[in-house]
């Protein structure tokens, strides 16, 4: 109860175009989204990597295709860079769209990618930084961490200063 934004990281079946995909969820969202507005909740979907909605012209496909604003994109910088994207650029794009963010940083090691420190990787958090400030978002950037329970915390706090760092 209570929550405000719900973090939808769709999937995508194997079975379906990334096209198809694109309808089903927004068939589903349509039949949702008379309620959600109803209780001023918002659905988020994140680039996720899957083929529906991997790039900012997927996430701006669904949302505009919804045309409400209990549907808008929660953005993670980390996966659009592991995909290749210009983080300032997507921001930039999506705008008033982000309801939140998922803010992490990653990088490849022995040919695997991984979940890093903040600014020990390959994310262009300057630019991040300074997309998020001209587009006016002042939402939750929600951290994900690598570590252990053990280790979570110090690393949580190395990538709160390392964010302050870089303007956020």
């Amino acid at each position: 109860a209570g929550a405000k934004v719900i973090l939808l990281p769709v999937g995508q079946p194997d079975s379906l175009t990334s096209e198809q995909a694109r309808d089903l969820l927004v068939e589903v969202l349509k039949a949702c989204l008379p309620e959600a507005e109803r209780h001023g909740v918002i659905y988020a979907v994140e680039n996720v990597g899957q083929a529906l909605a991997r790039t900012t012209d997927d996430l701006l496909e669904i949302v505009s295709r919804l045309d409400s604003p209990a549907c808008q994109v929660y953005y993670d910088v980390g996966n659009a860079t592991a995909q290749g994207a210009d983080v300032g650029v997507d921001l930039r794009k999506l705008g008033g769209r982000i309801a939140m963010m998922h803010v992490k940083d990653w990088r490849r090691t022995d040919g695997k990618r991984e979940v890093a420190i903040i600014g020990q990787g390959q994310v262009d958090w300057p630019a991040a930084a300074g997309a998020i400030r001209e587009i006016g978002y002042d939402g939750y950037l929600t951290l994900e961490v690598p570590g252990t329970v053990e280790t979570a915390d110090d690393i949580a706090a190395q990538s709160r200063d390392a964010l302050r760092g870089f303007g956020f």
